[in-house]
């Protein structure tokens, strides 16, 4: 039986404490050098490129059965994708972006 298998994980990444008027420089697309020129130690240490996003997990079914509500867990980081091939276990592509990527079809 052929096919592939596609599965994404997030990456955890250290929380950065930015200013407003900082924030608004890394959602403009701004690198870290053009953020902080003058201050190259800090901008070496800034992570630009990984992005909030919710993950979503089943909470446990009460003791009378009724199931829970998911419960909403934010994470900071990046999302490793790959696709395997489901024959053989060799992985046939790999991708990793910000968090809050789209899981569906890349284009």
């Amino acid at each position: 039986m052929g096919g592939q298998i596609v599965d994404a994980t997030l990456v955890a990444a250290p929380k950065q404490r930015n200013t407003d008027a900082e924030k608004a420089a890394i959602k403009e697309g701004k690198t870290a050098a053009e953020i902080w020129p003058d201050e190259p130690a800090r901008a070496a240490q800034k992570d630009v490129d990984a992005r909030w996003t919710l993950k979503f997990g089943k909470g446990r079914p009460a003791a009378n059965g009724k199931p829970q509500i998911d419960i909403a867990i934010p994470s900071f980081g990046y999302k490793s994708s790959i696709s395997i091939c489901r024959a053989f276990g060799f992985i046939r592509k790999g991708k990793v972006t910000d968090g809050a990527k789209f899981d569906g079809r890349a284009a």
